[in-house]
């Protein structure tokens, strides 16, 4: 199975995906009574059509800036929940900046993510593709992990500031992006610069450990809301205390 579903939403407000239903069209909804309903002895039946949006985007440039996605933004943000935001992923990786756009713009909306892999998902692209709900891997995809690189330019003050953030923001997005994909180990070692480098197989086989632990941990955060919370009795009679008579401090 090369689709994976890796998503900490709620399994009800992900739709049912298949690459089977990438071409799906549907009409305007519409509320009618079947003519069998005029037909005695027959029970009638009402009939809809409901609308899905699928919004698919290339990501096969560099990553650019912010204002790059400026209209790709905008149309994520006004998906509903049961439509679909598909990335079709063959990218080198570029900034991070247009890459936080993304991400915010996926943080917000309630319909389904979808990463692609026709190719290269390097750096950033991998970081865009682990954070959506679902990724499907191609045959000859890959993935490339490792650290931001940058420069800085201004008084040596400012300059170390500016590195000690990138650092802090950077070591943040890794750890959350990688977490059960990659080990803690090789988060590290990320994080002191090695590159790690993985084929369609190595992608699959870590998306399929990644989407058990989410599995895992979903189950028991469903348990602890199931289990009854003990209230301890209280150790006075509430309605004694209520109608407890006042004590007259006046001495007149």
């Amino acid at each position: 199975m090369n689709l994976h579903k890796i998503s900490t939403k709620s399994k009800n407000s992900l739709q049912s995906y298949t690459l089977s239903k990438l071409s799906s069209k549907y009409t305007n909804s519409k509320l009618n009574l079947d003519e069998s309903d005029d037909i005695p002895g027959h029970l009638g039946f009402y009939t809809r059509q409901i609308t899905n949006t699928t919004l698919t985007v290339p990501m096969d440039q560099e990553f650019s800036n912010p204002s790059y996605y400026r209209f790709v933004c905008q149309a994520i943000s006004e998906l509903e929940e049961g439509d679909t935001v598909e990335f079709e992923v063959a990218s080198d990786g570029g900034r991070v900046d247009g890459l936080i756009a993304l991400l915010s713009a996926l943080e917000r909306t309630p319909a389904t993510s979808v990463a692609l892999l026709n190719g290269m998902a390097a750096s950033a692209a991998s970081i865009l593709a682990l954070n959506c709900d679902m990724v499907w891997v191609g045959t000859n995809s890959s993935m490339m992990i490792h650290n931001a690189h940058f420069g800085s330019i201004g008084t040596v003050s400012n300059v170390v500031k500016h590195v000690d953030f990138e650092r802090k923001r950077t070591e943040k997005l890794i750890r959350s992006t990688y977490e059960h994909f990659l080990t803690e180990d090789e988060i590290e070692a990320v994080l002191a610069g090695v590159e790690i480098w993985l084929d369609s197989e190595e992608i699959n086989d870590r998306l399929v450990i990644k989407a058990s632990i989410l599995e895992e941990l979903a189950e028991e955060d469903e348990e602890l809301e199931c289990t009854p919370c003990s209230i301890p009795e209280p150790e006075y009679d509430p309605v004694s205390v209520a109608f407890k008579p006042q004590i007259n401090l006046d001495n007149t």
